[in-house]
């Protein structure tokens, strides 16, 4: 009886580590495409290396705590026709420390490339 007990919550907690890292897949995805998306709109190379540091505080702000101390991101404008941005993040666990370290649902490492835009006149 105290096996089945101990197996079914963990089971419920591995499904609330599911819930937890999909909504933050999600809400992480959208800020950093958003802002990628940013970036790429400025008009010249300058434009957009200058830009990086505000958006990137506007994605922090837009995550609130999860975005000031969880998440990493890193901008690449080498190029001057694409921007990339990568980004990592830690999900927070619920899992005991044995299970939730080793679970891919942990982290969250997505990256964006989005074309920057010339508008020419005829």
């Amino acid at each position: 009886m105290v096996f089945g007990i101990a197996m079914f919550l963990v089971l419920l907690l591995f499904a609330v580590q599911v819930i937890f890292s999909l909504y933050a897949r999600s809400v992480v995805t959208s800020v950093a495409y958003e802002g990628a998306r940013t970036v790429a709109g400025f008009d010249s190379s300058e434009r957009r290396a200058a830009a990086t540091g505000s958006v990137t505080g506007e994605m922090r702000s837009r995550l609130g705590q999860f975005g000031h101390e969880r998440l990493n991101v890193e901008w690449n404008l080498s190029d001057p026709d694409v921007v990339v941005l990568h980004v990592t993040a830690e999900v927070p666990t619920v899992l005991p420390l044995l299970v939730g370290d080793s679970s891919s649902l942990a982290t969250i490492d997505r990256s964006f490339e989005v074309r920057t835009e010339e508008f020419k006149t005829p």
